[in-house]
């Protein structure tokens, strides 16, 4: 907030001095329209760039990556292709990441038959796959509709193999000891990576038609890129037939 941004200016060696700020964002990795200049009510309420007063801001592109292979480079370089075309293109800039670590599987995508039956076959699969890495990694289910994922966590069924993650807050205090997978939403644990991420409810459902389309679609997009981007080495997409099947975007 504004009084947590006012504190670094007293631990800087001159106070007086205006400072370099280096930060750090991706446009594409948020749900919300917080960095992205679009007249809604959220980006006048939290306009980053006319508070922090920074002056002339030089922006410098990080091309390199190394925090997942380049096989879901390539997955998320076809998701960025779906983004809705708007005139934000200084913000949404085409998809340039170059993966400098060793190849992966390809990812996958599947479609089920209901929401019961992700629920069986993805969270089956997790608490499997978590016991092959044991301490070696962490599996993560994400899920990319916010209905859905207050659905699941009514479900009893396999509730003792993982740690449901429902806020920020929650993802910063997350033992690495535990060997239970993870299941969240890709908001919720942004910043963290996983050696697998199982990102679920991909579906053509999740955007409506009508006047407000490009907007849910935007979100969604996001949703599916950060979530998709929280996986360093293998990637799986699901979505469910009783939803509307796989998102166009992926398809």
């Amino acid at each position: 907030n504004r009084q947590e941004r006012m504190t670094f200016r007293n631990l800087l060696r001159s106070p007086a001095q205006n400072p370099a700020v280096f930060m750090a964002y991706d446009a594409k990795q948020s749900p919300r329209d917080t960095f992205l200049k679009l007249p809604s009510t959220e980006t006048k309420q939290l306009d980053f760039w006319r508070d922090a007063k920074l002056g002339k801001v030089e922006k410098i592109e990080l091309v390199e990556v190394f925090r997942y292979t380049p096989q879901i480079a390539q997955a998320l370089a076809r998701i960025d292709e779906s983004f809705p075309g708007q005139d934000l293109d200084e913000e949404w800039p085409q998809y340039s990441g170059v993966s400098k670590i060793e190849d992966g599987p390809t990812p996958t995508a599947c479609v089920t038959k209901s929401t019961v039956a992700t629920y069986t076959l993805v969270f089956q699969r997790a608490r499997a796959l978590q016991r092959e890495l044991g301490k070696d990694g962490r599996i993560a289910v994400l899920c990319a509709s916010s209905e859905l994922f207050k659905r699941y966590l009514d479900f009893t069924e396999l509730r003792d193999s993982f740690v449901a993650i429902t806020s920020r807050e929650e993802a910063s205090s997350i033992s690495n000891s535990t060997r239970k997978f993870l299941f969240s939403m890709p908001e919720f644990v942004a910043g963290l990576q996983f050696d697998t991420v199982l990102l679920i409810d991909v579906n053509q459902g999740e955007v409506p038609d009508g006047p407000y389309s490009a907007a849910a679609l935007r979100k969604f997009v996001s949703q599916v890129y950060l979530g998709a981007s929280r996986a360093e080495r293998r990637l799986e997409f699901y979505a469910s037939r009783e939803q509307g099947g796989i998102a166009a975007l992926l398809s």
